[in-house]
C-alpha cells in the first residue's frame, strides 16, 4: 500500500515519451506536411533573397537581416520567418496551381506553428498571435 496519494517522479526519458505521445499521430502528420510544402516551395522560389518593392507592404523593413531561402525555415531568426512566411501565403498553391481554400491555408500556417517549436527551442515561435509585435 503507497505512503503518499502522489505518483513517483518520472524519468526524463519517461517525460519525453509522454510530451511525444501526447499530440495525436493525425496532428503531427499534419504538421510535417504543411512544413514539407513550405520546404517544397523554398526549393522551388527562383528568387532566394529578400526584394525591396518601393510601395510594398515590407518597405520599412531590415532587408539586410532577412536570410536568404537557402536557409532552413527552422533555423531563421524570427524576421525572417515573418518575411517568409508573408510570401508563402501569398505564392502557395495546390500541385493543380490552384489556390488553397482560406481554412486549408490557415491549416498550412497551423501546422508549421506547430512543427517549429519542437524543432526550434531557442525561440517562442508564435506567427498566428497578433500580439506578438516581432511580426509586425
Amino acid at each position: 500500500m503507497a505512503l503518499s496519494r502522489f505518483r513517483e517522479s518520472k524519468t526524463a526519458e519517461e517525460e519525453v515519451n509522454l510530451v511525444r505521445n501526447a499530440v495525436p499521430k493525425s496532428t503531427q502528420y499534419k504538421n510535417k506536411w504543411a512544413y514539407g510544402i513550405f520546404e517544397e516551395w523554398q526549393r522551388q522560389r527562383l528568387v532566394k533573397v529578400p526584394i525591396v518593392e518601393v510601395a510594398g507592404l515590407f518597405k520599412t523593413y531590415d532587408f539586410h537581416q532577412v536570410e536568404s531561402l537557402d536557409t532552413p525555415l527552422v533555423k531563421m531568426s524570427v524576421l525572417s520567418i515573418n518575411y517568409r512566411l508573408t510570401n508563402f501565403v501569398q505564392e502557395v498553391a495546390k500541385p493543380s496551381k490552384e489556390r488553397y481554400p482560406p481554412k486549408t491555408l490557415y491549416g498550412i500556417i497551423a501546422g508549421i506553428h506547430r512543427f517549429l517549436p519542437e524543432q526550434k527551442l531557442s525561440e517562442d515561435i508564435t506567427p498566428l498571435n497578433t500580439s506578438d509585435k516581432r511580426y509586425d
